[in-house]
């Protein structure tokens, strides 16, 4: 290896182990050259994410096999590595130390992945955030981050210091462990976001058990816990990362076409999208083999109209927070709508219609909000579930559920039997205050074809009447005309009037 740099033991032991993993596949040990004497060290380096499972070590054994899929361009895991290594270098010149906070901001690109596959080996603790991140200051200064990578649509990149002390009991953990931190924010919706921290290990751990990889669309979003876990995931069992940077149903579908993409990590609003632009019939989606679908209840009649169109793709439900990761599920055969969370480490109960889990890739704390978990280290989920022959099923947010006078609404049911209206293109169903009832249903339409409001209101209210109980029945219909989701492809159900 006399033509590396010798920039350190440790930096020629991983570009040694990059060479030796193009030509041979795997290099049993270094040996050193200091002009009079080989030394030999069979261990080139512990492993850097802290004790169990050492994601680099994997990714070496891939050697040529196809990483990512980026721009009609492909490069391979042996250059994926060499790209982690360079990342590691500018750290090191930036002098930015273990356990520093930084933020990478960006959408998935080989930049932005082996910089990542970087700060995980150089012990950081990571804070994601998305291309176009309204609340970047917010949050900066909530995870008191030290510096910044930004990431532009051209790949290029800038970095900045900032002025963050990164002084949280949270991250002491994190760097008493020698492991690297992850920190991922939840949505906000209901006020200031909180900024959930998890030991990157443990996260990591799951991985361990060598699987078949998938050439996987990574379409939830670098700063979600979902987005995160199908990198890990891609990454782990040797699949290959295919970034989408339009994600519309007409993008979505060319790229799967055009990359033959076998796995969509998504979720059912989307699919609902799909169905309806009817992109399956202009792109080829035949590579697909599998389509996992989360953070929202699937309606039956989306899953129904899947299922009957693509017979050959396997549809699976997931399940995961940001404050306990993703975790393992089974679905019985041919009804992926129920599921069981099992596996080591994790354990599920249920307290009054509502599901808890105890997870042992729980995130170890809020960085600005009081812990959730009690003190054996159950989670209240607030996801109210139905039960059926050891299988659960998420009826919805228990915050979302809509009483009328007495009775529960869930609003998926109705949204569900609006849909089958030809002429709605999208339903969220709320409650609105009212001094009797205590809360009535409210549908806020989006229609595909112009109608009056007094058309569709009366056509909305008998088409209900027809199927769902009287107190189901939305007592007032409003038409909206913007879509009734958010950029995570994410129902909202709010009442622009509440």
């Amino acid at each position: 290896f006399s033509e590396i740099p010798r920039d350190g033991d440790e930096a020629v032991e991983r570009r040694a182990e990059r060479i030796g993993a193009g030509l041979a596949g795997e290099v049993d040990h270094v040996q050193f050259f200091d002009g009079h004497r080989l030394t030999d060290r069979r261990e080139p380096h512990a492993n850097p994410t802290g004790d169990g499972f050492a994601i680099d070590h994997r990714m070496r054994s891939f050697g040529g096999r196809e990483a990512i899929s980026a721009n009609g361009k492909s490069t391979s895991y042996f250059s994926l590595l060499q790209q982690v290594d360079d990342w590691y270098n500018v750290l090191q010149e930036k002098e930015i130390q273990a356990g520093s906070c930084g933020i990478i901001q960006g959408e998935f690109s080989i930049g932005t992945v082996s910089l990542l596959i970087a700060m995980l080996l150089h012990k950081q603790i990571i804070v994601p955030l998305q291309e176009q991140e309204p609340e970047k200051e917010l949050k900066s200064r909530i995870a008191q981050c030290q510096y910044e990578f930004t990431f532009q649509a051209d790949g290029s990149w800038d970095y900045q210091e900032l002025p963050g002390t990164a002084n949280s009991e949270l991250y002491e953990q994190i760097r008493f462990e020698k492991t690297s931190g992850l920190i991922i924010f939840t949505s906000g919706s209901t006020g200031v976001p909180k900024g959930a921290v998890h030991n990157a290990n443990q996260l990591l751990q799951k991985f361990h058990k060598q699987r078949s990889g998938f050439r996987t669309i990574t379409f939830l979003l670098l700063d979600h816990i979902g987005g995160i876990n199908s990198l890990l995931a891609v990454l782990s069992y040797g699949g290959t990362v295919i970034p989408v940077k339009e994600r519309t149903a007409k993008g979505v579908a060319k790229i799967i076409q055009d990359t033959k993409a076998e796995l969509l990590p998504t979720t059912p609003t989307f699919l609902k999208m799909i169905l309806m632009n009817e992109s399956w019939k202009q792109y080829d989606l035949t590579s697909l083999k599998l389509v996992t679908f989360g953070t929202e209840p699937m309606p039956d009649s989306t899953l129904h109209a899947l299922e009957k169109i693509f017979p050959n793709i396997h549809f699976k439900q997931t399940y995961g927070l940001t404050e306990l990761g993703i975790m393992p599920v089974r679905s019985p055969k041919g009804d992926s709508r129920w599921f069981s969370i099992g596996g080591d480490g994790f354990k599920t109960r249920i307290v009054d219609g509502i599901l808890h889990i105890h997870s042992h890739t729980s995130m170890l704390g809020y960085l600005n909000a009081p812990s959730p978990f009690d003190r054996d280290g159950w989670y209240n989920t607030g996801d109210r579930i139905e039960e059926k022959d050891g299988y659960i099923r998420v009826l919805g947010r228990d915050s979302e559920i809509i009483n009328v006078g007495g009775e529960k609404v869930f609003p998926i049911e109705v949204e569900d039997h609006i849909m089958k209206l030809p002429n709605i293109k999208e339903v969220a169903v709320v409650g609105r205050s009212n001094p009797i009832m205590g809360k009535v249903v409210v549908a806020r339409v989006q229609l595909k074809e112009p109608a009056s409001l007094e058309e569709t209101e009366k056509l909305v209210r008998d088409h209900c009447s027809q199927g769902l109980s009287p107190y189901m029945v939305p007592a007032i219909v409003t038409l909206v005309e913007k879509e009734l989701h958010g950029d995570r492809f994410k129902k909202i159900r709010q009442d622009m009037q509440e």
